[in-house]
């Protein structure tokens, strides 16, 4: 007897591509709001987004900036 592994597409949540991208825009949602309340409690209320050279955005803490 064989055992039975589903696949992804095989799952009724991925089904259509409209699903697969609703589920895809949720995470990523739900991972910016996750980052940025870490980062909120990390750093609290002094603290700015910067961009690198590479187009990369970093939260960073004011007091850090100033000591550079």
């Amino acid at each position: 007897m064989e055992a039975y592994l589903p696949t992804l597409g095989s799952t009724t949540a991925f089904t259509s591509p409209t699903k697969r991208a609703l589920f895809v825009s949720v995470l990523f949602v739900l991972h910016g709001a996750v980052s940025a309340t870490r980062a909120f409690f990390l750093f609290g209320d002094t603290s700015v987004w910067i961009m690198d050279e590479d187009n990369h955005t970093h939260f960073v803490n004011e007091a850090f900036l100033m000591n550079e």
